[in-house]
């Protein structure tokens, strides 16, 4: 099968010019799409609006995606102020708040949690210090409970949620996109899938790339092997599946 026939299933639902199914069929394979969770509205938005008004009174803002910073720049209605330090999980994550407006985010070697408090941990001293860092339910928590147990004053804000789609709903979106390979975007994505196709299924695929090593270790769990790319980011997880479907 030639690279420009094989269909790469895209569990992020999102679209346009800088969307991961854009950047698929740039790479010259045909994205089908098989949204897994979708975006919904934060759990307070009320909580959002007054947060993001007030990024001024932040010692550190540390994001988590792309997401949460394109919330918090429309609830705020305007530019990010340069004072907070900022941190971020990934460079698109730091793109996106270099864009709003903020200070030049510290990125972590490895886009994980844990590596992003590994980072910051000798860089302040953090007791007393007021830090914003971004949460979605069920996330990681390495940098909150590290930031707490030094005596920061943390502000947790869900500016997104993600719902799950039915399992039925899945299985029939992926069944009528019939892929050859899949990009997996994030650990309960993970989870989700494996819950609706079965790991048979999945085991049948020509390539599966996690995002990141959260991903992969959460599909290895459930007993798929899957390297991830080098860099947390789905530009890399593109240029992965064009290594394993050419070499």
């Amino acid at each position: 099968m030639s690279v420009n026939r094989v269909r790469v299933a895209v569990t992020r639902d999102d679209k346009g010019e800088d969307s991961v199914s854009a950047a698929v069929e740039k790479a010259g394979f045909i994205a089908v799409s098989v949204p897994v969770l979708i975006e919904g509205p934060p759990p307070d938005a009320l909580k959002l609006t007054t947060v993001a008004r007030q990024l001024e009174s932040f010692d550190w803002i540390i994001c988590a995606s792309q997401r949460a910073v394109r919330a918090i720049t429309l609830a705020r209605g305007s530019q990010w102020p340069k004072p907070p330090r900022t941190a971020a999980v990934g460079p698109v994550t730091a793109d996106a708040m270099r864009q709003a407006g903020a200070s030049d985010p510290i990125v972590a070697e490895r886009f994980t949690a844990k590596a992003v408090w590994e980072t910051l941990q000798p860089l302040d001293a953090w007791r007393g210090r007021r830090v914003l860092v971004t949460t979605v339910a069920g996330g990681r928590r390495d940098v909150i409970d590290g930031l707490r147990s030094q005596g920061a004053d943390v502000t947790e804000l869900e500016a997104y949620s993600m719902h799950p789609r039915a399992l039925d709903d899945i299985r029939h979106d992926w069944e009528s996109a019939r892929p050859d390979a899949v990009i997996v975007g994030s650990a309960e994505t993970a989870r989700r899938l494996v819950d609706a196709v079965g790991v048979a299924t999945l085991h049948h695929l020509k390539a599966i790339v996690p995002i990141g090593p959260t991903t992969a270790e959460v599909l290895s769990v459930m007993g798929i092997n899957a390297e991830p790319p080098p860099k947390a980011t789905f530009a890399a997880a593109v240029e992965r599946l064009q290594s394993l479907l050419t070499s």
